[in-house]
């Protein structure tokens, strides 16, 4: 706006996301709110595929950042799971960005995955990074309330993932990947509904 004349379409658009944004803050906390009060979550039919995709591109900042590149490997013939889209789109974004956080470690190829794939009904989602990986200790005490590796964490982010995740009747699991870095993996009940193919990309492809 400082701008002469000023860019009066840009400052439209800058605003409009601001609302969008503000309207997502509001959602996600309404779905937190109920997480806390032990209210069922919602049950509709989720598109994984399609939620991994919006976690790209709304991490496309974060991707930068670090240096990074944040690829998705879906499956295209991935059953639709039942639940809430909000709360698995914070639990599966609170991974990738534990990922991306973990990447700042690394020397050279800095790559965080998340995949999807249907297996025996259930279906998975599973983020992966070239980090590290977690020491004994650490790989031990992950899921406990206030533990963190990070130097400024707060220790309840994979608290909350675990806890959606059980509220969905699914299990979470933490590893070590033999070629270095960390995976953790989301397993779901899947349902009869498939979602559109999909294919691999990167963040902040089209």
């Amino acid at each position: 706006m400082a701008d002469s004349p000023p860019d009066v379409n840009e400052a439209r658009q800058a605003l409009q996301e601001i609302a969008r944004d503000n309207a997502r803050a509001a959602e996600v906390i309404d779905h937190f709110l109920t997480l806390y009060r032990k209210k069922e979550p919602l049950s509709t039919a989720v598109d994984l595929n399609a939620l991994c995709r919006q976690i790209a591109k709304l991490l496309e900042h974060e991707v930068s950042r670090q240096q990074a590149r944040l690829v998705l490997r879906l499956d295209p013939q991935l059953p639709a799971v039942r639940g809430d889209p909000v709360q698995l789109q914070q639990a599966l974004i609170n991974l990738t960005l534990n990922a991306l956080d973990a990447l700042s470690a690394a020397d050279a190829d800095r790559e965080a995955t998340i995949r999807t794939a249907a297996n025996n009904g259930e279906v998975e989602v599973s983020v992966s990074d070239t980090g590290t990986g977690f020491t004994p200790d650490a790989q031990k005490r992950l899921f406990e309330p206030f533990f963190s590796t990070k130097t400024h964490g707060i220790g309840m982010g994979l608290t909350i993932v675990r806890s959606i995740v059980e509220r969905h009747h699914g299990v979470l699991r933490a590893e070590n990947l033999s070629a270095g870095g960390a995976l953790f993996t989301v397993t779901l009940p899947g349902g009869r509904v498939h979602a559109p193919p999909a294919t691999e990309m990167s963040a902040g492809d089209e």
